[in-house]
């Protein structure tokens, strides 16, 4: 049963890891279309699912007293939670990277979890513990600069291609000076 579970996860994790690349190959690709217009198509496909979802749903209290029955303003808050949270990702993604947004999750899953130990009977672990040590450690690592050495890319020019460059930069830089003493003696 546990090889179910790594199984689901790995696929879960495959799956958004995906998704996520993806769509942020398409905000900085080639074509570049609009944030909103990337936000509007991905929720027209979301619907287009949900509402096949839900006519083929056989549930009486929706025919009889509608799809929004039970709704308060608490959930209406949830709604639009969500939504704002979605397009912060948009955001996050067209402007950052898809690396900084999966920090960004793991540090507000160890901001719920500290509240949830707060708020409930929840017990912090020490697999937990050395988890958010191990979160932390990254968001830090990833943010300091490099000191490795970059690598000098090599070029397609031989070395007969580069001292026949250095010598006509020589005399573009002699010719410059000779009409630059001419010029002188003129005036």
């Amino acid at each position: 049963m546990a090889s179910l579970g790594v199984g689901a996860f790995l696929l879960a994790a495959l799956c958004t890891s995906f998704a996520s690349v993806y769509f942020e190959k398409m905000l900085k690709g080639s074509s570049k279309p609009s944030l909103w217009l990337r936000n509007i198509q991905l929720a027209a496909y979301s619907s287009i699912i949900a509402a096949a979802a839900l006519r083929f749903t056989t549930d009486p209290k929706v025919a009889t007293e509608g799809y929004f029955h039970g709704f308060s303003s608490s959930t209406w808050f949830s709604i639009v939670w969500q939504a704002g949270g979605g397009i912060l990702v948009a955001v996050t993604i067209k402007y950052a990277d898809n690396i900084l947004r999966g920090f960004a999750q793991a540090l507000a899953i160890i901001v719920a979890s500290a509240g949830s130990a707060f708020y409930s009977d929840w017990k912090l672990t020490l697999p937990f513990s050395a988890g958010v040590v191990f979160v932390i450690a990254a968001v830090f690592l990833y943010g300091e600069a490099c000191c490795t050495p970059k690598a000098v890319p090599k070029t397609a020019v031989s070395d007969d291609d580069e001292s026949k460059a250095k010598q006509r930069l020589m005399q573009v830089e002699q010719g410059e000076s000779e009409e630059e003493s001419t010029q002188e003696t003129r005036s």
